[in-house]
């Protein structure tokens, strides 16, 4: 969503609906 590769959207798909606020997911 935010320019990330497909390939960790697919990964952190259900944490990213959940952490969609302002902040990246770089919490790996």
């Amino acid at each position: 969503t935010l320019g990330a590769p497909s390939k960790l959207e697919a990964g952190l798909g259900r944490f990213g609906q959940s952490s969609h606020s302002s902040t990246p997911r770089q919490s790996l």
